[in-house]
């Protein structure tokens, strides 16, 4: 219910402001929160087919922690950067979450047995540099500080590259110094 509310008051309002002029927006957050919570826990379920009871809600805990950690350039960025943009942001966190899903979530899966684990140990289509626990032949770490430490860095340099290369817009300049 919690994510459903942030959904419906975060994302799908400030857009529905923008691009309609309704004057009865509960009934469409009503049903977009419906939604939300329908999706939600049918990915859930999904989840919990694929990984199985293999998964320690420990180990569960330490995937969403390194999915939640994608956030943190763009909010720090945001909070002490001024030359933060709104692409730079996006493309770190696209970066950051497809690096988190290739070299965590889809390890994780591929272990309980939902996947083929052959490209976990010959990557995909052979391609060794492509392994998800070895990502361009690191080795050595240990899954969760692998995927933090490649899935941040690519989403910090997709955010400082992108925003250095177009500069923020006159309106992310004038929320930058607000």
């Amino acid at each position: 219910i919690a994510v459903a509310t942030m959904v419906s008051h975060d994302l799908v309002l400030p857009w529905l402001l923008r691009r309609t002029r309704q004057d009865d927006l509960g009934r469409v957050l009503l049903r977009v929160r419906r939604v939300t919570i329908v999706v939600v826990l049918l990915m859930g379920h999904a989840y919990h087919h694929l990984a199985g009871e293999g998964q320690a809600l420990v180990n569960i805990g330490l995937i969403s922690f390194a999915a939640v950690a994608q956030f943190a350039p763009a909010v720090l960025g945001g909070l002490y950067w001024r030359g933060g943009t709104r692409l730079g942001a996006l493309a770190g966190l696209v970066l950051g979450f497809a690096t988190w899903f290739w070299t965590l979530m889809l390890p994780s899966i591929a272990r309980s047995g939902g996947l083929d684990d052959r490209f976990l140990h010959e990557g995909p289509a052979g391609l060794a540099l492509l392994r998800p626990e070895a990502l361009l032949g690191l080795q050595g770490l240990d899954p969760l500080t692998h995927s933090l430490f490649w899935s941040l860095l690519l989403n910090a340099t997709a955010y400082g590259v992108l925003s250095l290369w177009r500069g923020p817009s006159a309106r992310e300049a004038s929320q930058a110094l607000l």
